[in-house]
């Protein structure tokens, strides 16, 4: 079966140039020397001198941290590969206004005003390509293929943390180093607009964990640009401004989310039926979603996403109705209902852009990320469910608040297969004054995290460290509400 998938997913490469022949050699000094000697002594030297160059880079930039620069090298690589740069055949679904030739290889926000705007415009692939299907002969063949997926995101959910507290942290610390060395820039706004985010293995975001999810497709199933990372604009109230356009003529978007997507065309009784499979670890998704033009099957259509007793969250996804022209739509409707307890009902649409590959996700949607007000640290089973994490809002905190008015972060962990919930004021934590049960439940929280001893008290202690420094909070939770208010 291992081997049909991967005839399927993966294109040919065509025959290899430049191979050496190992009966040839070159004479040095009267000792034979076969050239793929010289060759791999290049690649040692272009090695070394690459590293040099991109450690000089780094100096004074805050980088800081080896883990986050040798991942961000990585997922630059990951970024020049040809299915996020080059596509091999022209769009099939090409929206009425991107037909437009450009001279550059991705296209980006060039209508919106972007003077006192913080984020990177959003770069998708070149304007006159598209990402290649994958065709499959039948309706079974595709499902085997998205259980292999399905089964690949549900170990990288078990395996892989959801995290937007470690970059907090990192975030506050680089931005105090740069002060501290500069004492003329304090404002935050302006490090904020000049930041570039690490990406660390151990804390990731939907940014990290999407990148980690197509290194792990790669390494299962063999690289292939059929799958990509596409962008999703969240909490879309209309959405008749993003009808006929392509998402670089929207002003103000964030693309606070991004997932995995893989186009496919199907043989089904004769006839080809296009849609496209999605893949979202970092909505803690444990399964592949089908998206079908038809919405016949195998579209999923709606599936409950989280079930807990304070609150339910269902999803479904289908295409945005066809273009004026009669074209196919490019946007995927991301549908939400949640249900909290007491009947309370809240309906909410997002945009998923699937035309083409999203190329900057870490000047984006990472960098977005760091000026949330919420921030959370959860581990998650293989169905998508939360066993253990803490979550809290970013709050000024002043030593002399009693513990009542203060900031708090609640922690989730399982007890006899029972969920539970625990608020702990952060000031308890600064001040080390837990209680005996509020350290045991902390600990039994980072033992169900699967965190080294003590390590969630001592980021929490750092949580609370920065919470204490009431300005950069102010000037941080400013940031946010600046970027809302541009964004609708």
């Amino acid at each position: 079966m291992k081997e049909g998938m991967l005839a399927c997913l993966k294109l040919a490469s065509g025959d290899q140039n430049g191979r050496v022949d190992s009966k040839r050699y070159i004479y040095f000094y009267k000792i034979q020397i076969p050239p793929i000697f010289f060759f791999y002594l290049f690649k040692l030297y272009y090695f070394f001198f690459l590293q040099f160059i991109l450690n000089d880079k780094n100096v004074g930039e805050g980088a800081g941290n080896k883990e986050g620069n040798d991942n961000i090298r990585e997922i630059n690589n990951l970024f020049k590969r040809e299915d996020f740069n080059e596509r091999i055949q022209e769009s099939e679904t090409s929206l009425t206004d991107c037909n437009e030739s450009t001279s550059d290889d991705s296209i980006s926000s060039v209508d919106f005003n972007t003077e006192g705007w913080y984020l990177d415009e959003p770069k998708w692939g070149n304007v006159m390509k598209s990402c290649p299907e994958v065709r499959l002969a039948s309706v079974e063949l595709y499902e085997r293929i998205a259980l292999d997926m399905e089964l690949t995101v549900q170990r990288l959910i078990q395996q892989d943390n959801y995290n937007t507290v470690g970059n907090f942290i990192r975030f506050y610390n680089d931005y105090r180093d740069t002060s501290i060395c500069n004492p003329s820039e304090v404002s935050l706004s302006e490090f904020y607009r000049r930041y570039v985010p690490h990406l660390i293995d151990t804390e990731m975001t939907c940014v990290g964990l999407g990148l980690a999810l197509l290194k792990r497709l790669d390494r299962e199933f063999g690289p292939s640009p059929g799958t990509y990372l596409v962008s999703s604009e969240e909490g879309v109230e209309d959405l008749s401004p993003y009808k006929n356009t392509h998402p670089s003529h929207v002003e103000g978007t964030e693309k606070e989310h991004v997932m995995v997507c893989m186009k496919v065309c199907i043989e089904d009784n004769g006839k080809e039926r296009r849609g496209v499979l999605l893949l979202d670890p970092g909505y803690h998704v444990a399964r592949a979603i089908t998206v079908m033009h038809d919405q016949k099957y195998p579209h999923t259509g709606w599936f409950t996403q989280c079930d807990e007793p304070w609150v339910k969250r269902e999803f479904c996804y289908y295409f945005a109705p066809s273009n004026s022209d009669g074209s196919r739509s490019e946007y995927v409707i991301w549908e939400t209902k949640e249900t909290r307890a007491g009947g309370r009902v809240r309906h909410t649409n997002s945009l998923v852009y699937i035309g083409q590959p999203f190329n900057n996700p870490v000047e984006v949607t990472e960098k977005r990320n760091l000026v949330y007000e919420m921030r959370s640290w959860l581990s998650r089973n293989t169905k998508g469910e939360i066993v253990a994490g803490v979550y809290f809002p970013v709050r000024p905190l002043n030593e002399v608040q009693n513990d009542d008015d203060g900031p708090k972060f609640t922690l989730r962990h399982t007890e006899l297969r029972h969920k539970t919930r625990t608020t702990i004021p952060f000031n308890k934590i600064l001040n080390n004054m837990l209680n005996d049960e509020e350290r045991e439940q902390l600990e039994r929280c980072n033992r169900q995290m699967g965190l080294c001893k003590g390590n969630l008290t001592t980021e929490l202690r750092k949580v609370a460290l920065i919470f204490t420094d009431t300005d950069f909070v102010s000037q941080l939770l400013g940031i946010n509400n600046e970027i809302n208010c541009l964004a609708s």
